[in-house]
């Protein structure tokens, strides 16, 4: 965890990592980042969370799976570029 801005920074690495702040920390108190684009979606309700979680280096969210069962699953960090 660092600080910056009166806001403190995490960057979990795994997804094991992410369930844990995640159950620390109150879902209205954090954001999920990834590569911090959502300020310019939540400016005013993206600020007011005290811990910003940076998810872009979890290699689980950066994946893609195509399947005929189950169609396609996209990760949550996966760009759209």
């Amino acid at each position: 965890m660092s600080q910056a801005f009166g806001k403190e920074w995490y960057h979990p690495v795994s997804l094991s990592a992410l369930y844990q702040l995640m159950n620390a920390i109150p879902f209205d108190q954090r954001r999920l980042l990834v590569g911090n684009t959502s300020t310019g979606i939540y400016k005013k309700d993206g600020f007011s969370a005290r811990a910003l979680v940076d998810i872009r280096d979890i290699q689980e969210l950066n994946q893609y799976n195509v399947d005929q069962t189950n169609g396609v699953t996209v990760g949550a960090a996966i760009t759209i570029s």
